[in-house]
């Protein structure tokens, strides 16, 4: 299994705190390295550059979320479930994610060192 470099507690990226589950989508951790996310998050930015800043991605991925990190973790597996359920989809390199995983990549992306 691949190690993924996003801290369990809240990360720090320029003046933005946020918890590091919303940049770590947890079953593609398990099949993907962190390169590979960070592959994925950069095609995502690419494709919505409206979302390609940290604040807009914590924005997106924490509306409506409960501040504690279990709540957090469990709001965000929802999500990625509707998402699937309802079609919120799309293709990136080949891969079918839903909407709030290519989003989770997006922001980890953001928070790799360059």
């Amino acid at each position: 299994m691949a190690t993924i470099v996003v801290p369990l507690g809240f990360y720090g990226c320029g003046d933005m705190k946020y918890e590091g589950a919303m940049a770590r989508p947890m079953a593609l951790s398990n099949i993907w390295d962190a390169r590979t996310m960070a592959e994925m998050g950069e095609l995502y930015k690419k494709r919505y550059p409206g979302e390609n800043t940290v604040q807009k991605l914590v924005g997106l991925l924490s509306e409506g979320a409960p501040i504690e990190k279990n709540g957090l973790s469990e709001t965000l597996t929802s999500r990625i479930e509707e998402d699937f359920r309802t079609g919120r989809t799309l293709t990136l390199d080949g891969w079918i994610l839903s909407v709030t995983e290519a989003r989770q990549c997006a922001l980890f992306s953001l928070a790799q060192p360059k």
